[in-house]
């Protein structure tokens, strides 16, 4: 057993000697293959045209909603339009001096865009990167103004609900008030007042008349008949005039308990209610105009350039091109090697 491996480790041993042998015998070929493939990496690397990247990142604006921020856009959906707006339709088209590579949202934040371009300069790549950056911004500053245009509606409707409840309604109301007070009350009192006094008047006359009957039923039969009948029509007048005078007692009780109060509660729930609830309405709306609660998206930084160009990338491809030629290489040698010892074989 032991000369066996010993055996096995001696065969191994020339068959390594003997491959290094090969290598030796083909270095010439190897050499060449190797470095001419190098070469060419090299003359390549050198004649072929700079790449250079440019990249910036984009804060996606914002705006107040009830206490909460709400993005003017969702980051997925923007990164996709623009994607097919700035890489898959211009994919086809040859040529081209300057791309955008790369529109995506950041993984860890949703509210931040990363824009990549490469271009055959620094000043073609910040350019593409600019021109998306600019649209952004544009489109989203028009979703901004057409939320404040929406909000300053808003606020104009509540100021013209409260001037009509001011100037018309409470107007309406305090002028039904003062007319109740100023103008119909007094009226009913003096109605009052008139009535009292002609009915006393009305009562005296009755004396007077009572008197005369009494003086007259004896001497006078016919004068007596009239003031009968005279006192009888003042007696009815009396009788109508209580009649007037206690629903002129009601209406100005109805006017003082009901109607003025109920006008009086009517302007005070007007004033209290509706105008404080629309005055708390007008400043959350002017509250919510102030420029704090707008953000529109916008550069983070500035844009990056590369010092070096990205694309070829010189050093990779000399070293691929190295390890290529010397793999290469190595495989001619020994299938150069294989054919020779067949040859040798036949003769």
């Amino acid at each position: 057993m032991h000369q066996h491996t010993d055996s096995f480790i001696q065969e191994d041993t020339i068959d390594i000697r003997e491959l290094w042998k090969v290598l030796v015998r083909r270095k010439k070929l190897i050499a060449l293959v190797t470095g001419t493939l190098t070469l060419l990496a090299v003359i390549y690397a050198l004649v072929a045209t700079p790449w250079y990247e440019a990249k910036a990142f984009v804060e996606l604006g914002t705006y107040k909603q009830g206490g909460k921020e709400v993005l003017l856009a969702d980051s997925n959906k923007l990164a996709k339009r623009l994607e097919v707006e700035y890489i898959d339709i211009l994919e086809n088209i040859k040529d081209r001096d300057v791309k955008i590579t790369s529109i995506k949202p950041l993984k860890k934040n949703a509210s931040f865009i990363e824009i990549k371009a490469i271009g055959k300069s620094n000043d073609l790549s910040q350019n593409e990167v600019s021109k998306v950056v600019n649209q952004i911004t544009q489109k989203h500053q028009a979703i901004v103004s057409e939320i404040k245009e929406s909000r300053e509606s808003h606020l104009n409707d509540i100021k013209r609900q409260i001037y009509s409840v001011k100037n018309s309604e409470l107007t309406k109301l305090n002028e039904s008030l003062t007319y109740e007070k100023t103008v119909h009350l007094p009226q009913l009192k003096e109605k009052l007042e008139l009535t009292k006094k002609n009915m006393l008047k009305n009562e005296e006359q009755i004396k007077v008349l009572t008197d005369n009957i009494r003086k007259t039923q004896n001497k006078n039969p016919s004068l007596t008949a009239l003031n009968v009948m005279e006192r009888g029509s003042l007696e009815s007048k009396i009788s109508s005039q209580e009649i007037r005078l206690i629903d002129i007692e009601t209406s100005i009780k109805a006017l003082e308990n009901k109607t003025i109060k109920q006008l009086e509660r009517k302007i005070d729930i007007t004033i209290k209610d509706k105008l404080a609830k629309l005055n708390e309405k007008r400043s959350l709306a002017e509250q919510a105009l102030l420029p704090h609660n707008f953000k529109n998206s916008a550069l983070v930084g500035e844009i990056i350039i590369s010092d070096y160009p990205v694309k070829p990338k010189k050093k990779l491809i000399v070293i691929v091109a190295f390890i290529t030629g010397l793999m290469l290489s190595v495989f001619l040698a020994f299938f150069l090697e294989f054919i020779q010892a067949g040859k040798k074989e036949e003769k």
